[in-house]
């Protein structure tokens, strides 16, 4: 028994454990733009999905033609011309005063179900964004039970947010486009194993505060690998070429 998440250039199966996929969803955040047709793809793909976006990822949701259902922001980064364009098209708007504690993609997850969810408009610009983007996500996914995968996926940078007991096996459709496999342990030890790559791991005890199990690569010849998460929180992350 396996679960697929199919993202524009990689399909990843859970395997050996039960996890709906009627009700992803996807959502756009406000960090480096991803390209309208990988927007475009990431609704071909989840055509049952809702899309949700944060302030200024509405911006790169109306540039790929797609109409959220619901925004959530500030309007500090994103347009006033696009909160108008939403609201006009239908989508229910949720506007906060900039003077705020919360992020706009942490008031965007406080509105999500729970669901997997594949988001986008995560990676680049500055770090301390990356930062509290990438750890509200994790905290809004330990709230879920399991399982319920997270991607942050643009079409530069994959990270699948995996919890213990879960095995995962990445098809990758452009495989010569993959430059780098990295595992990343989110809790203070991560017990981990990968196999279809040049050095695989089996069981290995990573440490947070030494993340050494970066920068592998596919096996020659392959286009697929196989990433298990035996027990804490590990981040699955995959480098593509432009």
């Amino acid at each position: 028994m396996s679960t697929l998440f199919a993202l524009p250039q990689v399909t990843c199966s859970l395997e050996e454990k039960s996890c709906s996929t009627e009700k992803i969803s996807l959502a756009v955040a406000g960090g480096r733009a991803p390209s309208p047709a990988y927007l475009k793809d990431m609704v071909r793909l989840c055509p049952a999905a809702e899309l949700f976006c944060a302030d200024k990822g509405a911006d790169y949701a109306l540039a790929a033609g797609l109409v959220p259902r619901l925004l959530v922001g500030d309007e500090d980064s994103g347009s006033h011309i696009t909160y108008e364009r939403c609201a006009a098209l239908g989508t229910q708007i949720e506007k906060h005063d900039p003077l705020k504690d919360a992020t706009d993609l942490q008031l965007l997850l406080a509105k999500l179900p729970s669901a997997p969810l594949i988001i986008s408009g995560i990676w680049g610009g500055r770090f301390d964004h990356l930062f509290s983007a990438l750890y509200s996500l994790l905290s809004w996914q330990q709230r879920q039970g399991q399982p319920c995968p997270v991607f942050l996926a643009d079409e530069a940078e994959v990270l699948l947010l995996a919890r213990g007991g879960e095995k995962w096996t990445f098809a990758l459709k452009e495989p010569k486009k993959a430059e780098a496999v990295s595992l990343l342990p989110f809790t203070e030890t991560a017990f981990a194993s990968i196999e279809g790559v040049r050095w695989p791991l089996k069981g290995a005890c990573l440490k947070q505060l030494q993340p050494y199990a970066v920068s592998n690569v596919l096996t020659a010849g392959r286009s697929n690998f196989t990433a298990c998460c035996e027990d804490g929180a590990l981040g699955i992350y995959l480098k593509f070429f432009a």
